[in-house]
């Protein structure tokens, strides 16, 4: 607990608006503990916004789960993120994720979101979205279908499962939706933005699922480091740039035609952005390529990331 105090204090130095507890299962500290760790960054740090990530396994009840989140409101916590899908399921109840959402929506909390993992699979008592619907008798919009404008959203996430990190071991190939490589994003905006810091010290520039398996994504270690030496440094890293700035699309469709010898592949569907990250960068050519020649890179990365920089702030998102 001392160091999670110590890291909400670097991250509110830093200008950090939100933080966001997850894992694992972060409610397994102890409920007392948790309660006093939301009312230290609320009390002890700028930070405005807390969010906690649960698999729900405490909501055995609406009673309880209305107990238990009440003490979570009143101690400072903002934002519910309940994971479900048919991967979470095989081990929490069902009835759980309703409790946990019926009690988080009538404490009025500003999100109470089912954040959902699900594949295409047709197979006989898998989990869909549906099934979440029916334990709460009711429809739950889909968060996309929310105007950004409203001040709260209680609502359900579907992402589909990957391939890729531990989704190898437990998912087909087949069951993944896939999307044409023309309509996922070039570059990713959380990147260097949204940094995740790791049990074991190390400190990621996503929260994707690969980022504990990719060294690339990885920008130092806050046990031997403060988070703004680390996070000063991560502006010139070269891995963290070419993600944000000169985006992966460009990347690959760039090495594939300059250097057909590192092998990638001409795929045509991918299940999203990350997959395209995880396979780019878990690529040992790409990698050893890149450490010796990414200083090619360098005057595009820096006119891209000018530009960038210089229309951020543009004056059609600024409302009189």
């Amino acid at each position: 607990m001392d160091e999670l105090r110590h890291l909400a204090i670097q991250a509110s130095e830093l200008g950090t608006k939100s933080i966001v507890l997850t894992g694992g299962e972060p409610t397994l500290i102890k409920h007392e503990e948790l309660c006093n760790y939301f009312r230290f960054i609320k009390k002890e740090t700028s930070i405005k916004n807390i969010r906690i990530v649960t698999n729900g396994h405490w909501a055995k009840s609406y009673d309880k789960a209305y107990s238990i989140l009440k003490d979570w409101k009143d101690s400072g916590l903002d934002e519910l993120n309940v994971s479900c899908g048919e991967f979470h399921q095989e081990f929490i109840p069902i009835a759980n994720i309703g409790h946990a959402f019926k009690a988080g929506s009538n404490l009025d909390f500003k999100t109470v979101l089912f954040a959902g993992e699900f594949t295409k699979s047709k197979l006989e008592n898998k989990l869909t979205p549906y099934d979440f619907e029916k334990v709460l008798g009711c429809r739950v919009a889909n968060h996309r279908e929310l105007s950004p404008f409203v001040s709260s959203k209680h609502s359900l996430s579907c992402n589909c499962a990957v391939y890729y990190g531990r989704g190898k071991n437990h998912i087909n190939p087949e069951d993944v939706p896939l999307v044409k490589i023309e309509n996922i994003p070039n570059t990713c905006n959380n990147a260097i933005s949204t940094l995740s810091l790791h049990p074991d010290g190390l400190v990621t520039i996503c929260c994707g699922v690969g980022a504990r398996d990719v060294n690339f994504l990885s920008i130092g270690n806050w046990r031997a480091e403060k988070l703004q030496t680390i996070l000063t440094r991560s502006n010139d890293d070269l891995f963290a740039n070419l993600i944000r700035f000169y985006g992966l699309k460009a990347l690959k469709e760039r090495l594939m035609v300059t250097h057909p010898e590192l092998g990638l592949k001409n795929k045509l569907y991918y299940s999203g952005l990350c997959e395209l990250c995880f396979e780019l960068f878990t690529n040992e050519n790409v990698q050893n390529y890149l450490i010796v020649n990414g200083v090619e890179f360098e005057e595009e990365l820096i006119a891209k990331k000018v530009m960038y920089l210089s229309t951020i702030y543009s004056s059609k998102y600024v409302y009189q």
